[in-house]
């Protein structure tokens, strides 16, 4: 079985630099310790991937690749889910989890990723289309032919979780799940289910989008589009979540001379269950400082006291919610967790 590394370098916030430079920093974050190297089909519609395979290229050894399978935009078979951009042409992406598409996936991905096996694939999203046992049970297959090493999944339901594990023999070996510093509901359950079962566990928005690494405080204005609908940056939210940071972050980033992305990423490594954490970087100074968080070294007392502070600061991930609305919703998630 291999070993994650602590920090993931995830490639879904490439920009519009050149494939070159990608290369570069890719590169640049293994050489730095971030040798597991998380993608997806997806992301940049199949250019992540061959952007990876391009920066693995003579040291296919030293790294660990992670990518996904069941969001598709070159079949219309499935759940249509939202538009896509591939090549400047309009398409359609499909959410597909039957296990002849999960297979095809897997096999472009080998070609794009120009390797002869994957380390790890994880099923991207769920599917109530298709149980989850037939899922796995392709990717099973592509395991005992040699294909990939480990399965794992991404943001699936604590019931899908249980079915998949007892359907892969040995068990899942991973989940990828939403957490940190401020945000924990998300993948609290996965989380648990995960240390019960010595699932490894993967956070990514380890910063927040950005917000725990300190890009909203002072002045900074929040994203727009799609993204600057999200409950980070919801003004209350960012209010509560920015003064914690101002108040108890930058003292510790100052008092152990490092910077809040390190600081946010060291307490989200401390924490129990926690196997690695995702992290982008479009730059090499970036890739460098969010790689040295996993060696810094922090007194558990001032850890406890980050998390502490934020997790009293009201944060909401449900910010426009009524109250009618959100005592049903945890009604809800009061049976889930009562539901044998």
């Amino acid at each position: 079985m291999f070993q994650l590394s602590p920090v993931v370098y995830g490639t879904m916030g490439f920009d519009n630099s050149s494939n070159s430079e990608r290369v570069r920093v890719i590169q640049c974050a293994v050489d730095y310790g971030m040798t597991s190297l998380d993608t997806a089909p997806l992301y940049g519609c199949g250019e992540a991937e061959t952007i990876v395979g391009q920066a693995i290229k003579g040291r296919r050894d030293q790294v660990q690749v992670l990518t996904k399978c069941g969001l598709r935009w070159d079949s219309n078979v499935g759940k249509a889910m939202f538009p896509v951009v591939v090549d400047g042409v309009s398409r359609t992406l499909f959410r597909n989890n039957r296990p002849e598409s999960v297979t095809q996936e897997v096999e472009a991905s080998l070609r794009r990723l120009d390797t002869d096996v994957v380390d790890l694939i994880q099923v991207h999203r769920w599917d109530p289309d298709v149980p989850i046992e037939d899922t796995v049970g392709a990717l099973v297959r592509l395991r005992d032919a040699g294909k990939v090493l480990q399965i794992g999944l991404s943001d699936h339901p604590l019931d899908q979780m249980r079915r998949a594990h007892r359907a892969v023999p040995g068990g899942l070996f991973s989940s990828q799940n939403e957490y940190n510093l401020i945000h924990r509901r998300a993948g609290a359950e996965a989380l648990q289910f995960a240390a019960e079962k010595n699932i490894q566990f993967i956070a990514y928005s380890s910063l927040a989008q950005g917000v725990l690494a300190g890009r909203q405080l002072g002045t900074a204005s929040a994203p727009t589009g799609d993204r600057g609908l999200s409950p980070y940056f919801h003004p209350k939210n960012l209010e509560r979540s920015n003064r914690v940071l101002s108040e108890v972050g930058m003292a510790l980033a100052e008092k152990y001379q490092a910077t809040l992305s390190q600081i946010c990423l060291r307490w989200l490594l401390d924490q129990r269950g926690i196997s690695a954490a995702l992290a982008g970087g479009r730059t090499e100074s970036q890739v460098k400082e969010n790689a040295a968080s996993a060696a810094l070294d922090m007194a558990p007392a001032d850890l406890r006291a980050l998390g502490d502070a934020m997790k009293k600061c009201g944060w909401d991930p449900n910010p426009d919610a009524s109250v009618v609305q959100k005592a049903k919703s945890k009604a809800r998630n009061l049976l889930k967790r009562l539901r044998p």
